[in-house]
């Protein structure tokens, strides 16, 4: 996106073009390993009708989503990579949303680990971890104001 502030002028725009595509194929790739590795996880570690559950799901959906857009940007980027001097301004958009989206998807995954104890050792029990309807917030209540119900 820098490069298309540049201009086709600069050389170096070209070059932060390039480099911004190496980027997004390097971190597509990464991306596949951790989907894996969260999908183990989520399999092997968590229980169905639990907020610990409904966590994951939201993080893993958005981070489906932030991968097949990011295959579809690096696909456009490959298509155009010899013929644009400069980021052309639809696959500039279209790094923005990923780059946000990634942003909010790793808010949802900081919450599995940080606030649930999502495979790590944790200090107790915690709520998220029960089967119930309601989510319980870092306060240990609900949106009511109450602690959550066991069903």
């Amino acid at each position: 996106m820098i490069s298309a502030v540049g201009g086709k002028e600069h050389t170096w725009a070209k070059e932060l073009w390039h480099a911004g595509t190496f980027t997004f194929v390097g971190g597509a790739a990464v991306s596949l390993l951790a989907a894996l590795t969260g999908l183990w996880d989520a399999w092997k570690s968590s229980e169905a009708g639990t907020q610990a559950r409904r966590t994951i799901n939201t993080h893993a959906t958005i981070m489906i989503t932030v991968t097949v857009l990011a295959l579809a940007d690096i696909a456009w980027r490959l298509n155009d990579y010899h013929s644009k001097a400069v980021t052309p301004a639809g696959i500039a958009v279209l790094s923005v949303v990923v780059a946000v989206l990634v942003s909010v998807g790793a808010t949802f995954g900081g919450s599995l680990v940080f606030e649930y104890g999502f495979n790590v050792e944790t200090a107790g029990d915690s709520p998220v971890w029960h089967k119930s309807e309601e989510d319980a917030f870092p306060a240990g209540t609900t949106r009511e104001g109450r602690a959550p119900r066991d069903d």
